[in-house]
């Protein structure tokens, strides 16, 4: 595969272009029992192997018969039934018992049932052959419903995507312990390691790096056979981020190099062996949006899921980008409005969305639409 040329800091549109070009759905097909196919994404359409009802049967309980008359009819040869029960051989109706009244004539009904009414007729539901579940459909309880419904005890599904993950910083510590001079807790571990415990997923987490290029290219070549691999950290310039370096060392091709993003310019992307890797920042608001950008939407192509639509809002706050670089703004929405929020790891608990604002320098005033991808 030939890799697109990278010169300088790529626009948001092209970094989002080459990442598309670089993602290849899944091939591969297995079949999970049902019981097991919670979440998994179907491979293949789901369809009826027989009619449903495969016979006429009660919908309401109450007595089935046959004949038509008018007002308050004497219920002859009536046959007591349940609702789900298979409808007798020439009854075309179901009284509801609400409607029955007993006399000493017998039966008779308040209101008598037109032909087929409180009967659920063969194929009424499903025909042999139709669409129960389609193509690329996530498995949801209601999806397992439906499956079980025609029979389905096992489906095929598209096999889980591999990704391998790892964040790297001298800096780092595990949250609740405690912090040696300089260093911070990391907060993307428990945010990446929870983003990737998804039922398309296998995920192969190599832990924490410290800044050492020979044990972060060692990770990397170990994690070669992934379909993706995340990093966070050591993607910027300073004197200890060894991520390009160690990228290279590994024996990795660069797509990307840096985008022209704020936040989120360390940003990188390329192939390593089968595996695309996604280098983000280790800030963490930096590494939070750089992952919807970018990592969630790589994600979703490859296991086969479709892409979060992005959608347009009305800005509640005002700014201005500068000339030839992209900005993210979390925001919070409120009834359609976009409301601005601080970019503080705080505020991604609260985030609904990422507010894109362009690279063209242009002005954003409340009242103005704007284009933000849901998180």
């Amino acid at each position: 595969m030939t890799m697109p040329a990278c010169i300088g800091a790529a626009s948001l549109s092209a970094a989002d272009a080459v990442a598309r070009r670089l993602a290849r759905p899944v091939t591969e097909v297995e079949q999970v029992p049902l019981s097991a196919a919670k979440g998994r994404v179907l491979a293949e359409a789901l369809r009826a192997p027989l009619d449903l009802p495969r016979f006429n049967l009660a919908a309401m309980d109450g007595y089935a018969f046959a004949g038509d008359a008018p007002g308050r009819a004497i219920l002859e040869n009536a046959i007591p039934i349940r609702t789900g029960a298979p409808l007798p051989p020439g009854l075309d109706r179901v009284v509801v018992l609400e409607d029955v009244e007993h006399h000493d004539q017998g039966m008779s009904c308040r209101r008598f049932p037109g032909e087929w009414e409180n009967v659920r007729r063969t194929g009424s539901e499903l025909r042999q052959g139709d669409t129960v579940l389609s193509a690329g459909s996530r498995i949801t309880p209601a999806a397992a419903l439906a499956a079980a419904m025609v029979g389905a005890d096992r489906l095929p599904v598209w096999r889980r995507i591999r990704v391998g993950f790892f964040c790297t910083g001298n800096e780092i510590a595990p949250p609740g312990s405690s912090l040696a001079p300089g260093q911070v807790w990391n907060a993307n571990r428990p945010f990446f390691v929870s983003t990737l415990t998804r039922p398309e997923v296998a995920l192969q987490d190599a832990g924490d790096l410290p800044d050492d290029p020979e044990a972060i290219a060692g990770a990397l070549t170990d994690l070669k056979g992934c379909d993706l691999i995340v990093t966070t950290g050591g993607s910027s310039v300073g004197e200890a981020d060894y991520m390009a370096e160690a990228f290279l060392r590994a024996g990795g091709r660069f797509a990307v190099r840096g985008v022209a993003l704020k936040p989120g310019k360390p940003v990188m992307m390329g192939q390593l062996g089968a595996a695309l890797w996604l280098g983000l920042p280790g800030t963490p608001v930096a590494a939070f949006t750089c992952w919807h950008l970018f990592g969630e939407p790589l994600v979703r192509t490859v296991a086969r899921l479709p892409l979060v639509a992005h959608r347009t809002e009305i800005a509640a706050f005002s700014a201005v980008p500068r000339p030839g670089r992209s900005e993210i703004v979390l925001v919070r929405l409120v009834k359609g409005v976009a409301q601005a929020l601080p970019l503080l790891p705080t505020s991604t608990a609260i985030a609904d969305g990422l507010a894109i604002l362009p690279d063209t320098g242009t002005a954003l005033h409340p009242g103005d639409a704007v284009t933000v991808l849901p998180v």
